[in-house]
């Protein structure tokens, strides 16, 4: 298992990538991705949307301890849909 230190380092060094990288997300947000349909603009707001997975985990904790089936996971496209409306 990492140690505390080593997962704060890896945080920290994405968020130098990023950083390193944030003049070219935002020159080129409308460049389409090597794959697929999606432009930059998009990749970067998926994962914006879903970065913050904290409150959905201590949300289905508090529902296990209260007794309530946690839902089941929703598809990609659900919460994309959730997103866009």
């Amino acid at each position: 298992m990492a140690t505390r230190d080593e997962i704060v380092a890896a945080i920290r060094s994405v968020d130098e990538r990023l950083d390193a990288l944030k003049p070219l997300i935002m020159a080129n947000g409308n460049a389409p991705l090597n794959e697929g349909t999606w432009r930059v603009r998009d990749a970067l707001s998926h994962l914006a949307a879903r970065a913050n997975g904290v409150d959905r985990v201590a949300q289905r904790v508090r529902d296990t301890q209260a007794g309530k089936m946690p839902a089941a996971p929703r598809s990609i496209d659900e919460i994309n849909a959730e997103q866009v409306a």
